[in-house]
């Protein structure tokens, strides 16, 4: 049996779907804060141009705590 494993970044497949406020309370920051720490980062991953690894880096260098797991 072979496994299928679908990403929806984006909101193509779900488009209410909103994991922000879960991340944020994970992380003991505020949504207005992880937008903050996110910067011009969001909307590159939505768009494709880094991947959630780079994003994770890019965020846990204004953050100042490093963000080990994949949280999206």
């Amino acid at each position: 049996m072979k496994k299928l494993y679908i990403f929806d970044m984006g909101g193509v497949l779900c488009c209410d779907f909103n994991d922000i406020p879960i991340i944020s309370d994970y992380l003991e920051i505020t949504e207005e804060n992880f937008f903050i720490y996110s910067g011009e980062n969001f909307r590159k991953l939505l768009d494709g141009k880094i991947n959630s690894n780079e994003f994770w880096v890019r965020f846990s260098l204004r953050y100042g705590k490093k963000v080990k797991e994949e949280l999206f």
